[in-house]
């Protein structure tokens, strides 16, 4: 549709009326969704940005997640859809860098379901996603959380991990209980 016709057909309608438009359309298309994130990205004040990121993250972690389950389930998935599971994997990582507002209730979130695909661990994707994991938790909390999933659940390697992060962040106690018994 062009730009006179859009303009003629929208031209009277209030901003409540454009509003509910445009979450119509945000909400039919993953595409017209990041498209207006984009958009917003460039044009918002600054006290908008924040949502923006964090809804951002949430989007790109969609279009990951959906990859990176299928190749849980079968161990595997084909190079054109790893490449765009990376891709959206490095732009979250870009988002968390750039910004360090994000709140810990949406990277909680994206934090709780990168651990329920890396317990999985079959997908191909599992050190790319701890690494990321890393970069979402900012407090020494945060830290101890991913530690104390990654000490109960993680691979031997994973576990020898959680003990490095619990001995940065002055866990004690649980680094050497964590180191006991990644050496049994």
């Amino acid at each position: 549709m062009d730009a006179t016709t859009l303009k003629k057909l929208i031209g009277n309608l209030d901003k409540k009326e454009l509003i509910k438009i445009i979450g119509i359309i945000a909400n039919s298309s993953d595409v017209a969704e990041q498209k207006l994130l984009d958009y917003c990205q460039k044009y918002a004040v600054e006290e908008n940005k924040n949502i923006i990121f964090e809804k951002q993250l949430k989007q790109h972690w969609k279009k990951a997640y959906s990859i990176i389950q299928m190749a849980n389930m079968y161990g595997g998935c084909p190079d054109s859809d790893e490449e765009d599971a990376y891709d959206e994997m490095s732009i979250m990582e870009d988002l968390i860098e750039k910004n360090h507002d994000i709140s810990w209730l949406v990277r909680k979130e994206v934090l709780d379901e990168l651990l329920e695909q890396i317990a999985e661990d079959n997908s191909g994707f599992t050190d790319y996603m701890v690494d990321l994991t890393v970069k979402l938790c900012y407090s020494k909390e945060e830290r101890l959380y991913l530690a104390d999933f990654l000490s109960m659940n993680g691979s031997s390697y994973y576990k020898e991990f959680a003990s490095r992060i619990y001995r940065e962040i002055g866990e004690n106690q649980k680094y050497l209980v964590s180191s006991i018994s990644s050496f049994k």
